[in-house]
């Protein structure tokens, strides 16, 4: 028990972030703790890994492990255990399909890890912020996602886990008082059109749709929109 306060490892609290990531952090020197945390310790040659899995456990793609598995992070309370965890899939390089391709991926989120760790303390969250989207794609090339699963992965992160349970009312009003972009709206209409003519394709149907979405704008009160779907024959 006691090589928990030292040698490589990952922390994390059982409370995950606001944006329902993990807080999981690696560490290498000796730490002692004031509260309960869950840890994932490893030899000194699994540091690359550690690293990388540190990165995995605060990617996109485990944020919507959290959304789809972690059932009580949307009906009941904000909690991750390490039970949660170990049914996150994940694997180590000499168990994947391209283990010389995966070992490489590790190497290279672990030197970001590095260099994340040198940057000064007020710098590092920008820094973050500029590497972060090289990251996940690191983790999706390494976990060979094909396109349509990053496709609904990126959608549960950006529209479903933010239409969760809220921390408190205070947040149900904030949402109900946003408005959707123009962007968002052109998105969700060729969304939907797509879909529409996807099941008429393959029900040998006949016809086409048009869909149009109409929202209030920032001169009137209240947020709303409506989503009108034309059917031609």
């Amino acid at each position: 028990l006691i090589d928990f306060f030292f040698f490589f490892r990952i922390l994390f609290p059982d409370g995950p972030s606001p944006d329902r990531s993990i807080r999981a952090a690696f560490l290498a020197t000796p730490a002692s703790f004031m509260s309960s945390v869950g840890v994932i310790s490893g030899p000194p040659e699994d540091e690359d890994l550690l690293r990388f899995a540190a990165f995995y456990l605060r990617s996109d793609l485990v944020r919507y492990f959290m959304v789809t598995q972690v059932y009580q992070l949307l009906s009941d309370r904000d909690r991750v255990s390490l039970k949660d965890i170990e049914q996150f899939p994940f694997y180590p390089p000499e168990r994947h399909a391209n283990p010389a391709k995966a070992r490489q991926i590790v190497g290279e989120v672990a030197e970001i890890s590095r260099w994340l760790e040198r940057c000064d303390d007020f710098a590092r969250p920008d820094a973050w912020d500029k590497l972060r989207a090289k990251v996940e794609k690191l983790i999706k090339d390494y976990f060979d996602l094909p396109r349509d699963a990053q496709a609904i992965v990126k959608e549960t992160v950006d529209v479903i886990l933010p239409a969760t349970r809220p921390y408190g009312m205070s947040r149900v009003y904030e949402l109900a008082m946003e408005r959707v972009s123009d962007a968002v709206t052109k998105h969700y209409a060729k969304a939907l059109q797509t879909e529409l003519n996807a099941w008429r394709d393959a029900g040998d149907g006949e016809g086409s749709f048009d869909v149009n979405v109409y929202y209030t704008d920032v001169r009137q009160i209240g947020a709303l929109a409506v989503a009108q779907v034309n059917l031609h024959k």
